[in-house]
C-alpha cells in the first residue's frame, strides 16, 4: 500500500511520467494477485501505461501474469507470445511461455524456451528446475539431473546469501556503557 501512494503522488505531480504506470501496476498486482478487483485495476494501469510508453515485453508479461490468475491460459499465451515477440530475450516471457507450454502438453516447445530463459539468466532457480522437470518427462535422464542439481545449487546459494545479510544488519545486543572509575 506504501508504494502505491508514493506511485499516485507521483502520477499527481507529473501524470504523463514515463514508467511510473507500469510500476504502479505491479504494486497494485503484488498488494492482492488473486483479486478480481486488484488484477481489474492493475489491468487499467496497465493499458495506460500503454498508450503513454508503448507496448513493452514486460508490460506484456503481467498482462500475461493477470490472464494465468484468472484461469486463462489462452489469454496468457498470447500475452507471453507477444512479450516474446517484442523482445526476446526476456526472462519471464520464456519462462512464462515454458511453463504454459509444459500445462499443454507441450514438452519439446517447453524445453526450448526453459534453455533459452538459462541462457538469458543462468542464475534463476525457476527455469532450472522447470527445465529440470520437462527433460525428466522427455526421458533426458542426464539434463534433468544436471537442472535439478543446478536448481539446488542456486537454492542453497540464495538461502546462504539471506541468511548472511540477516547476519550483517543484526543489531547487537545492547551493551550497558561502562564509564571508567574516576580516580580519587
Amino acid at each position: 500500500m506504501l508504494f502505491r501512494s508514493h506511485y499516485r503522488k507521483a502520477l499527481e505531480i507529473a501524470p504523463r511520467l514515463p514508467g511510473v504506470h507500469f510500476e504502479l501496476a505491479e504494486a497494485i498486482l503484488e498488494s492482492s494477485p488473486s483479486d478480481p478487483k486488484t488484477q481489474a485495476e492493475a489491468e487499467a494501469e496497465l493499458e495506460t501505461a500503454v498508450k503513454l510508453d508503448g507496448d513493452s515485453a514486460r508490460t506484456e508479461c503481467v498482462f500475461a501474469r493477470i490472464a494465468a490468475r484468472r484461469s486463462d491460459p489462452d489469454g496468457a499465451y498470447a500475452h507471453y507470445t507477444r512479450a516474446f515477440a517484442l523482445n526476446p530475450g526476456e526472462t519471464e516471457a520464456q519462462i512464462g511461455l515454458g511453463r504454459l507450454l509444459t500445462t499443454m502438453d507441450k514438452p519439446q516447445e517447453a524445453a526450448k524456451y526453459l534453455r533459452m530463459a538459462i541462457q538469458s539468466d543462468p542464475l534463476n532457480g525457476e527455469a532450472h528446475y522447470r527445465l529440470a522437470s520437462v527433460s525428466r518427462e522427455l526421458g533426458l535422464k542426464d539434463e534433468a539431473a544436471k537442472e535439478f542439481r543446478l536448481f539446488r545449487e542456486i537454492k542453497q546459494t540464495k538461502e546462504g546469501l539471506k541468511e548472511l545479510y540477516r547476519q550483517m544488519n543484526k543489531k547487537p545486543p545492547r551493551q550497558e556503557e561502562q564509564i571508567p572509575d574516576a580516580e580519587p
